[in-house]
């Protein structure tokens, strides 16, 4: 049995694992990216799960943008204090505009991004 001739074989199947695990987490990443930059206009088009009226761009729009303010606040307040970023909750949380309803929103999530929280 010649053993050079086996582990070039194992070394090649080997490479072509890890290239295709690392294939996957990159179309992942820029599959949850792609979502997360139209994570407003996704939003606006969304029914309530609790009244079933559509959120509508401008609850959308307020939503994303206290969401960045909100993220560049903690960013700012952490480099001041010269500390390390915490852990953000990627999910926004927001009353629903017609009813009232407690709502959870996953910007990252390609099913059923929006829920009662």
């Amino acid at each position: 049995m010649n053993w050079t001739l086996l582990l070039h074989a194992a070394a090649a199947v080997v490479g072509v694992l890890v290239t295709a695990a690392i294939a996957a987490v990159v179309v992942v990443l820029v599959r949850t990216e792609r979502l997360v930059k139209s994570a407003a206009s996704r939003l606006a088009a969304l029914p309530c799960p609790a009244c079933g009226v559509a959120i509508g761009h401008p609850t959308a729009a307020a939503v994303a943008a206290a969401r960045k303010a909100e993220g560049q606040r903690i960013w700012n307040e952490a480099q001041r204090k010269g500390r390390r970023i915490p852990r953000i909750d990627p999910r926004w949380r927001f009353p629903c505009p017609s009813c009232g309803a407690a709502l959870r929103f996953d910007p990252g999530a390609a099913r059923d991004p929006l829920t009662g929280v």
